[in-house]
């Protein structure tokens, strides 16, 4: 063929043949354009590589085998199948093409005729890793764990230095773990490690292997180890989703959900689709940041891409805990019909149950939830917290023991043995020791009365602030510190007496007396008009209680400004009985100017002794559910407790008095966070307190 060409368009014409890959053509074009310019560098580069093209070419032309692995390459399994099919009936069997074979028949997912190919490889060339690499692989999809390692290990022993037959052998030991013997469990981790090890000295650049290997040093408990892995992994890429999942995963395991939160929030950011990460996000949002809506957000991501029930239950919880009890119910419901037998939906379902008020439905919730996991130590307090609700004392003191297994019991340790009933204790020496707030010890301390005349001496500990306002009785003595001089044969967490007591509605003692401070009584005495009815307030009770960190409406605190209510009665003076200290700047301006405060308010040289001291002086005391309710019901002075729809179990259910404290009387919401209810009813009765009082 005779060229007549310029050189610009010959070299157009050139660009155009390598784009076609029309290398022959090209390498003609080159030779032209050289034979009149013989130093043009564009020809030159060009020629050299369209030769070494040619020569490859070539090769896969007279290597049948290299054009099918080009094919497998490039995806195209069934023309590799049928290539291998022709050349196995022309009788070129060989190890390498029944393993290619095999492969493609593998990612077809023909795993019987893959395994037969891969055997006949090995057949004809028993040093080939690479068959039973692949037989390995297939048995791991199988969840074949025993083949899968015996062959993974079997290619190792031919060819250790195969990163992917290190890294797949690591992950089938990791996998199998969950089927194995408890036993079993750490030797296997710690064999997976070492080939996850093996496997990043041959290649440091597989991201997938970061993940896998920072998760087997978690479950080995290395989390200082894992943590360098997963950091290392990111080094390399710092968006890799997983990598930061599982990064949040540990950070939260370290109790730091800042951290931890951050991990989830940059995974979500790079691969919105880990709704693991969506689930795990809302709940540390729930419960360090009480950020509900934000939470509700990324439970909903999680459920719209995996309808897991487990996240379906998690919502629920949470559309529980921000109020939204219908919607919870709702939803709760819906994760109990994907999956009816799932521990924790039931659980979740007890806990709705209870806010909507059907005590005796949640329990059997729990009980549901119990049969399924009868290790679920939360289920089973709530459980013993209904049946204390409903006065089932004698099932809810036996399950209160439970409390002891609960992530916030903190154990104490004293001399002696614990009291496991009471026949121990005749003639011996017994410690009782408070374990929850001060207006617990203030209600169970009376029970200490019942074991006089059994035990020889009572220790009574209790919390400091409690030490000065709490009597001793015969025999019991009242101590806030334990030193190298008390000693007792026995000892018992205080709220444990009811159930060894069989204590029941019918055989309650009275409170004990409080220690009174006359000089203080008639120093408060002055300070009041005793021309008008006058009543102590408190609204607010510990800012570290659990009850009072839910949202508003399910506080047993509340607003100041509810006294507003009173406003229109007469001659009635209402005192501050909280401490200043403890008045939180929200509630200082929604304080009525009715309510008379006393700087220093119980800032004295012991705790309750202004509270004590006024309540003497009191002719009515009304108090959230705190400590100064129970110190007003052991002063037996007449005391009115606001409480909220579902109260606190020792209040109950349906009754306006307590068996506790006999001055008592108990104002229920008919509805969650209507304490305008509450107070409109205690209103009429204060109209009607105040006459019998002016008689």
């Amino acid at each position: 063929m005779n060229y007549h060409f310029t050189r610009d368009s010959a070299i157009q014409e050139l660009k155009k043949s390598l784009k076609e890959e029309n290398f022959l053509h090209a390498l003609k074009l080159c030779n032209g354009i050289l034979k009149f310019e013989p130093s043009n560098k564009f020809a030159k580069k060009n020629k050299k590589r369209i030769e070494k093209n040619l020569n490859t070419h070539n090769q896969i032309q007279n290597n049948p085998l290299k054009s099918l692995e080009i094919k497998f390459n490039e995806g195209h399994f069934n023309d590799v199948i049928k290539g291998c099919e022709k050349l196995i009936n022309e009788g070129r069997n060989s190890s390498e093409l029944y393993n290619l074979y095999g492969s493609a028949l593998k990612e077809i997912r023909n795993f019987e005729k893959a395994l037969n190919a891969f055997d006949k490889s090995i057949g004809q060339n028993s040093n080939n890793f690479a068959p039973f690499l692949n037989k390995g692989i297939i048995f791991y999809d199988l969840k074949d764990y025993q083949k899968a390692e015996k062959n993974l290990q079997h290619s190792i022993n031919i060819n250790s230095e195969i990163f992917i037959s290190n890294f797949a052998l690591a992950l089938v030991i990791h996998d199998s773990v969950k089927h194995n013997n408890k036993d079993l469990r750490y030797d296997l981790l710690k064999r997976s490690v070492l080939f996850y090890e093996k496997a990043l000295k041959l290649n440091e650049s597989f991201l997938e292997l970061y993940s896998n290997y920072g998760n087997a040093l978690m479950s080995l408990g290395w989390q200082q180890k894992a943590k360098l892995i997963y950091l290392k992994g990111l080094n390399i890429d710092p968006k890799n989703a997983n990598l930061l999942f599982n990064l949040g995963n540990l950070y939260e395991k370290e109790c730091k959900y800042d951290e931890a939160i951050d991990c989830f929030t940059q995974a979500i950011k790079n691969n919105g689709k880990i709704y693991q990460a969506h689930n795990n996000l809302a709940t540390l949002l729930v419960k360090h940041q009480k950020n509900y809506d934000l939470a509700l957000y990324h439970y909903n991501e999680a459920i719209s891409i995996n309808k897991d029930p487990d996240y379906l239950s998690n919502k629920a919880s949470l559309l529980e805990e921000m109020g939204q009890i219908d919607k919870a119910y709702t939803t709760i419901n819906a994760a109990l019909k994907i999956e009816p037998n799932n521990s924790k939906a039931y659980y979740n379902k007890g806990k709705v149950l209870d806010r909507m008020g059907l005590i005796d439905e949640a329990i059997i919730a729990y009980d549901k939830s119990i049969h399924l996991n009868p290790n679920f130590v939360d289920a089973k307090w709530n459980k013993s917290i209904s049946h204390l609700l409903l006065k089932d004392f004698s099932t809810g003191w036996k399950n209160y023991e439970i409390r002891r297994r609960r992530s916030s019991w903190i154990k104490q340790i004293f001399n002696g043995k614990e009291l496991t009933n009471t026949n121990q204790l005749s003639g011996k020496s017994i410690l009782l020791y408070s374990e929850q707030g001060l207006g617990d010890t203030i209600q169970f301390i009376r029970f200490a009365q019942n074991l006089l005349g059994i035990a020889s001496k009572v220790f009574v500990l209790v919390q400091k602030p409690l030490k000065n306002i709490l009597h001793n009785m015969q025999n019991v003595e009242i101590i806030s510190k334990i030193d190298g001089s008390i000693k007792t044969d026995y000892n018992l967490p205080l709220m444990s007496l009811p159930k060894l007591l069989n204590i029941s509605l019918d055989n309650i003692l009275p409170p004990i007396d409080l220690k009174l401070c006359e000089a203080s009584i008639k120093n408060w005495k002055n300070k009041i008009n005793e021309k008008k009815i006058n009543i102590g307030v408190a609204w607010l009770g510990s800012k570290t209680h659990e009850d009072d960190k839910q949202i508003l409406k399910y506080r047993r605190s509340f607003s100041p400004h509810y006294f507003e209510h009173f406003n229109n009665i007469p001659d009635i003076h209402f005192y501050s009985l909280q401490k200043e200290s403890d008045i939180i700047e929200d509630h200082i301006k929604n304080i009525p100017d009715n309510i008379q405060r006393f700087e220093g308010f119980d800032n004295k040289d012991y705790a309750f002794k202004d509270t004590i001291s006024l309540i003497k002086n009191l002719d009515l005391v009304i108090s959230c559910d705190t400590s100064v309710a129970h110190i007003a019901g052991s002063l037996k002075c007449p005391v009115w407790v606001p409480l909220k729809y579902i109260p606190d179990w020792r209040w109950m259910l349906n009754t306006s008095k307590t068996p506790y404290y006999p001055t008592m009387k108990l104002y229920r919401q008919n509805e969650w966070g209507n304490w305008d209810f509450v107070f409109e009813n205690m209103k009429k009765d204060l109209q009607n307190f105040k006459k019998l009082k002016k008689g």
